[in-house]
């Protein structure tokens, strides 16, 4: 299993109008990291954060508690090199029922 660098932390920035802001530890020389982000309904959140602990992919307590989106949305800031995926999965309520 990859090894996790400590848990990432949201923090609002100066103005409650600003984007939410989530500050990224420092992995050191030997280390990077990859920032996922999962947005949904809370239902669906958990649901994929246990799949990934299923999967022995990380522990569930290494991820945020909830981040509030704002009125102006959440900035990601990018790192020297950074690049983004992204991937929308559907999930169907019926199997949840």
């Amino acid at each position: 299993m990859p090894s996790t660098p400590d848990k990432l932390t949201a923090q609002p920035l100066p103005t409650e109008t600003a984007p939410t802001r989530i500050v990224t530890p420092d992995p050191g020389p030997s280390g990077e990291v990859i920032r996922h982000i999962l947005i949904g309904s809370p239902e669906g959140i958990r649901e994929t954060i246990y799949a990934l602990h299923l999967k022995r992919y990380v522990e569930q307590a290494m991820w945020t508690g909830p981040v509030n989106i704002g009125p102006n949305g959440v900035t990601i800031t990018r790192n020297e090199g950074d690049i983004l995926f992204y991937l929308m999965r559907l999930r169907s309520l019926d199997a949840v029922r």
